[in-house]
């Protein structure tokens, strides 16, 4: 599949609704973000275009006034839209833009995606140190995406351009985050597939 660390890694991101959030919370919108964040993980993980209950253009209708109000989640689910690709030619200069603009206002997620985009090399910016930090204070602060940060990291050490201050340590990441990504692999198959 196409870029499949990057849609691996949106998939974990959006497991749970208003991850990334600056409002505040209002029930009817977080049933809502639900419902969008459930057609959006289908979106990501099916091959089966055609029978999508959800187009790239509804996705990017949602996501881009929430993102331009300044919801960092939502610029990162801009982001991995266009960069995936799947409905809508791939932008990566649209993804990088949004994933960009999540990293500036402090939502490290954003760099974790920019370091993926590095990582599969369509990405060629000069931060890679900034990503590097962005990965390690989400390892180190969020459990959400301390999984795909690490991996993050792994990909980046494969590349020569990441050697860990703490071996042990490091190691400690690899394992939790292959459990948090074998349970993502358990959830997606048993909860997402089979409520389709």
């Amino acid at each position: 599949m196409k870029n499949s660390v990057a849609w691996l890694v949106l998939v974990c991101s959006l497991m749970l609704p208003g991850v990334g959030r600056v409002q505040a919370l209002d029930l009817e919108r977080l049933k809502e973000d639900t419902r969008i964040n459930r057609e959006l993980l289908m979106y990501i993980l099916t091959d089966d275009l055609a029978n999508l209950k959800v187009s790239d253009e509804e996705l990017l209708a949602r996501f881009i006034p929430l993102a331009e109000s300044g919801d960092t989640g939502a610029m990162t689910a801009v982001g991995g839209i266009y960069y995936l690709g799947r409905q809508i030619p791939q932008d990566t200069e649209k993804a990088v833009y949004y994933y960009s603009r999540a990293a500036e206002q402090g939502y490290d997620f954003g760099y974790v995606m920019l370091g993926y985009m590095y990582v599969d090399g369509v990405y060629h910016g000069d931060n890679i140190a900034k990503i590097i930090e962005g990965a390690e204070r989400g390892i180190r602060n969020n459990t959400l995406y301390k999984a795909n940060a690490t991996l993050l990291l792994a990909g980046l050490r494969k590349l020569g351009e990441y050697e860990p201050e703490d071996m042990d340590e490091f190691v400690a990441w690899l394992e939790v985050s292959l459990l948090i990504n074998i349970f993502s692999i358990i959830w997606e198959i048993f909860i997402i597939r089979g409520t389709g």
